[in-house]
């Protein structure tokens, strides 16, 4: 996700990803539903003893409802919260709508597993995702997949990397 004029992070909890985020972009956007986690990304930000973390701004919302106006980000990224939420195709729609012509999607989250107990200790909704599964709510929500790859499938839980873009307006070329 670098080179971006505009990278959001959702759900971007503490902010540690946006900080390492923001020095590759114009603009960075994190969002979360949490006003703790959004305190607690401002401080991460402020500690940060480079001082590159060029502009960022850290928005109330939820991912559902994204606090950004349409076509606004050119880059974004889903970090280990899609197997949190009851309803990750609604989701990705409405990052597909935040995102301009072109623009690319990375998500970094837990391969299917059968750890139960996660659902308990974490708020897990789902146990991780096959790639046959990411790749189908990609497509239901208009994007078009550019790879999918599962990592460490033998511990438990593994991850998965997807990597995605919206299609170009039409007449514009890849």
């Amino acid at each position: 996700l670098k080179g971006f004029d505009v990278i959001a992070d959702l759900g971007c909890g503490a902010g540690e990803m946006v900080a390492h985020l923001a020095p590759f972009a114009g603009r960075t956007i994190g969002v979360d539903s949490s006003p703790a986690m959004l305190e607690q990304a401002d401080r991460t930000l402020s500690s940060r003893p480079d001082g590159q973390t060029g502009s960022v701004e850290l928005r109330l919302g939820t991912l559902e409802h994204l606090p950004l106006a349409d076509a606004e980000a050119d880059g974004a990224l889903l970090n280990m919260v899609l197997h949190h939420l009851a309803d990750p195709p609604a989701v990705l729609q409405e990052v597909r709508r935040i995102l301009a012509p072109g623009g690319k999607l990375l998500i970094c989250d837990l391969v299917r597993h059968d750890v139960e107990w996660m659902r308990e200790k974490f708020g897990d909704q789902w146990l991780g995702f096959t790639k046959q599964e990411l790749r189908q709510f990609l497509e239901l929500a208009n994007f078009e997949v550019m790879s999918i790859q599962p990592f460490n499938e033998k511990s438990r839980p593994g991850i998965i990397l997807a990597a995605a873009h919206a299609p170009l307006s039409k007449g514009e070329n890849k």
